[in-house]
């Protein structure tokens, strides 16, 4: 069980080019969870795969936590990961920017994230 930052005063938080993996970008997905404070989370280049990006679907974007700002940019998130972001992007209603450009997502993670934005009237920012 790892530490939540919700007693925390932290808004931003930028842990780019750290090599954190799956296991890193749990624990982080998981201290984030329940009422961070937390506004923006950079996560570029960390060697993230879809284990990953299923704990920030699930721990963060579908309870429509208080991130505004996520990227997981320069990761190595194939479609599966891909799919469960876009569909948790359906229900929330709090993020605006969203950059998971230079993954190694394909067309069906295109064509969810394609239907999300459909159905999601607040994002502003989306980078594939």
């Amino acid at each position: 069980m790892y530490h939540s930052i919700q007693n925390s005063a932290l808004k931003n938080l930028s842990v780019d080019f750290c090599h954190l993996g799956d296991v890193g970008g749990v624990a982080i997905a998981e201290a984030c969870q329940n009422g961070a404070p937390l506004k923006t989370l950079s996560m570029k280049e960390n060697d993230l795969k879809d284990e990953t990006a299923k704990a920030f679907a699930f721990s963060l974007l579908m309870r429509n936590c208080n991130l505004e700002s996520l990227d997981l940019s320069n990761n190595l998130i194939n479609d599966s990961g891909g799919e469960l972001v876009a569909k948790s992007l359906q229900e929330n209603n709090k993020l605006l920017r969203l950059n998971m450009s230079k993954n190694n997502m394909r067309d069906t993670s295109g064509a969810m994230f394609a239907l999300s934005m459909r159905m999601n009237p607040v994002i502003l920012t989306l980078n594939l």
